[in-house]
């Protein structure tokens, strides 16, 4: 992403067409700068799919006794 800006921004471009013809409730990587290039590739599409690692999709689904919402 950050050496190869060009061809990540076009790698980037495929993929959200890709989710967004899907139209996923959410979309799950453990990549940090994948998930910053995908959610901003997302964003700039006008749409708010949350882009969660997958520790956070687990946590997700622990009792609110053991993780509270914010």
């Amino acid at each position: 992403m950050l050496t190869q800006a060009e061809q990540a921004d076009a790698f980037a471009a495929q993929f959200a067409d890709a989710i967004v013809a899907r139209n996923p409730d959410v979309l799950v990587t453990s990549n940090v700068g994948c998930a910053m290039h995908l959610e901003a590739a997302l964003k700039h599409r006008g749409l708010n799919i949350p882009v969660l690692h997958p520790v956070e999709v687990l946590a997700r689904q622990l009792p609110d006794a053991l993780y509270p919402r914010v």
